[in-house]
């Protein structure tokens, strides 16, 4: 609706925005791995604005498959303070969730945001250093790049 944020701003007294993760896990694990991040939500205060859920098959074309095998594919769009502190919640937040989906048999969309820890992208992406390693080599001018390329490439090679 329209103006829809304004409203949530007033209801949480500071203006603030959403970001959008995609979270996976087994879809026999669908109804225990919802009921642990409401849990979490809960405890950590995480506001979300929507979730969705849907089934997703493998990823069987791209280097880096987002879906190594049939998951059930929660999105969510989280409320993010926009404060130093609101910034932290939400990648914590981020980062426990795609824990939660770790333990579920699940991954994450990377595509989102650059929330995640070197450790968690080692397991849901384990092609991610080659995959970094080929782009430079494809593209030694370094001329296509993002914030979310240079957040991560920092986080592999420093």
């Amino acid at each position: 609706p329209e103006n829809y944020h304004r409203d949530i701003d007033r209801r949480v007294s500071g203006r603030g925005s959403d970001i959008l993760t995609e979270i996976y896990c087994t879809r026999e694990g669908l109804e225990a791995f919802l009921a642990e991040v409401r849990n979490y939500a809960l405890r950590a205060r995480t506001d979300f604005i929507a979730a969705s859920v849907r089934l997703i098959e493998p990823d069987t074309e791209t280097y880096l498959p987002w879906a190594r095998q049939p998951y059930a594919c929660v999105t969510f769009n989280v409320h993010v303070d926009r404060t130093s502190t609101g910034l932290i919640r939400v990648s914590d937040a981020l980062r426990a969730m795609i824990d939660i989906g770790l333990k579920y048999g699940g991954s994450y969309s990377l595509a989102y945001h650059r929330y995640a820890l070197r450790r968690q992208m080692d397991v849901c992406y384990p092609k991610f250093a080659d995959f970094l390693r080929l782009k430079k080599r494809h593209d030694p001018a370094e001329i296509f790049q993002s914030d979310w390329y240079r957040a991560y490439k920092k986080l592999y090679f420093g």
